[in-house]
């Protein structure tokens, strides 16, 4: 594990510190068996259908009585497939990635926190996917491989949550996604397989973030 920062990205915006963990999060491999390994996103649907059908409580009748942790369960989302909210910092809005009508692959959409004014942010030729906002809650990272699409050639682009100014965060080729910021914006961490040893090999990363 490297200790020395090296750039990775455009001049120094984006310093990596830590690189080559072996072992992947679970959580990243399940979002990928998850996807199929699709990533292109152009696949066919890995949902064999509708889902369950819920009994809930007359007070609350979209949670499932064993769900011990849960309450007040609201639908936000109807129609296509949605999946990878997370919230803004300041928790007014959510962003996710979205397939629905007409678009055939994920992109990238934000809406308030109760799901209210649902826009589109990206619009690119291939699946966009993995957002996450900036800690200002004003712009986006997300994952794409518009200019490779319907292959696993995925970048990692900065955004305004507005649409505008996209511009490229990473420039290795190969996958580059999942990133996260950490709540103070100084580093940012994200799954690649850039300098991979094995087929299949993805790592964690972790960089400096630099203004």
């Amino acid at each position: 594990m490297s200790e020395q920062p090296s750039p990775v990205g455009r001049g120094q915006r984006f310093r990596l510190r830590h690189a080559s963990f072996r072992s992947v999060s679970l959580a990243t491999l399940l979002l990928l068996v998850g996807f199929g390994l699709e990533l292109g996103g152009q696949q066919k649907s890995g949902l064999s259908g509708a889902g369950p059908v819920v009994k809930g409580t007359p007070d609350d009748p979209l949670r499932d009585p064993r769900e011990a942790h849960l309450r007040h369960v609201k639908q936000l989302t109807f129609g296509g497939q949605n999946a990878e909210a997370y919230f803004s910092y300041d928790g007014q809005r959510l962003i996710f990635q979205s397939t629905r009508e007409p678009y055939k692959c994920d992109q990238i959409f934000i809406m308030n926190a109760d799901g209210s004014q649902q826009l589109q942010i990206t619009n690119l030729g291939g699946a966009s996917f993995a957002p996450y906002f900036f800690p200002d809650s004003r712009r986006i990272i997300v994952a794409s491989n518009y200019q490779s699409p319907g292959t696993s050639e995925f970048e990692l682009y900065a955004v305004d949550r507005d649409g505008s100014k996209l511009e490229p965060i990473t420039f290795t080729g190969g996958f580059n996604a999942f990133p996260q910021f950490s709540p103070d914006g100084k580093r940012l961490v994200f799954a690649s397989n850039r300098n991979a040893k094995q087929p299949h090999e993805v790592n964690i990363f972790l960089a400096d973030w630099v203004e």
